[in-house]
């Protein structure tokens, strides 16, 4: 009896865990290292980001997992599949959409080792912050643009004189 509660409360533990994971907006994975890297869980959420590519599409092919990444983040990823590093927290990458549209994200990603100390997977959790990024864009062009006429502003115009200065100070 003791053995089915516990079953029963193992059972129900593992069910909340995989709706709060399948429900979540942020996108959650699990790659496994061994024998080569592939998917052993990615939440629905990847088809949003994407922009269509969906779970299956990934488990089927990692190489989209590239296709999907910007070049520029290449080294990282490397970095990463190969115990390079650490874990990762809060790293902007671009994605790369099905449709061509780029995406910011935030990604974080927690290396898995087994008892021998061999890394054998990749847990994470990645996050869509293109809006984030469009508004931050948003005030620095705010900082530095006069909102009536579109020319720079007077802190901007004064620092590109000082910026002047200090070049021709140097020649």
């Amino acid at each position: 009896p003791r053995r089915g509660l516990i079953e029963g409360a193992l059972r129900t533990s593992e069910e909340q865990y995989r709706l709060l994971a399948e429900n979540a907006r942020d996108v959650i994975y699990r790659i496994s290292l061994i024998p080569k890297p592939h998917f052993i869980y990615l939440s629905p959420s990847v088809t949003a980001l994407t922009g269509g590519y969906t779970p299956q599409d990934f488990y089927a092919d990692f190489k989209l997992s590239l296709q999907c990444t910007d070049p520029e983040n290449y080294p990282l990823l490397a970095a990463l599949l190969n115990g390079d590093t650490g874990p990762v927290d809060q790293v902007a990458m671009r994605c790369i959409r099905k449709d061509g549209e780029i995406r910011w994200t935030e990604q974080r990603s927690t290396p898995v080792f087994d008892a021998a100390g061999q890394l054998i997977a990749i847990d994470g959790i990645i996050r869509d912050i293109t809006e984030r990024k469009h508004l931050e864009e948003q005030l620095r062009e705010l900082a530095t643009v006069d909102e009536l006429t579109g020319l720079s502003n007077r802190r901007s115009f004064m620092e590109s004189g000082r910026q002047e200065i200090e070049r021709a100070r140097r020649y």
